[in-house]
């Protein structure tokens, strides 16, 4: 739970800034009204991605690619596709 991690939460802006603290009490966030944004601001959406030919990697390569996508599902940063 993110408020339970968190002892001090700082929202900053052009005019204040409003600082929670932690207390004994679980705080109410409100839902952000934040502009949506593109990974990808240059691409139009006409555009599609090109289907490639899988490559051939050596075994040293094969070895490497594997632990880091390993880390990478052990971290929570990629999931395994469906």
């Amino acid at each position: 739970d993110f408020q339970r991690l968190h002892s001090k939460i700082t929202f900053e802006s052009d005019q204040s800034e409003l600082v929670l603290k932690g207390t004994k009490y679980i705080a109410v966030l409100l839902e952000a009204k934040l502009e949506k944004t593109s990974l990808f601001p240059d691409i139009g959406s006409d555009c599609f991605p090109i289907r490639t030919t899988s490559r051939q990697f050596s075994r040293k390569d094969e070895d490497f690619i594997k632990s880091e996508v390993g880390k990478l599902l052990a971290d929570g940063v990629i999931e395994p596709s469906k």
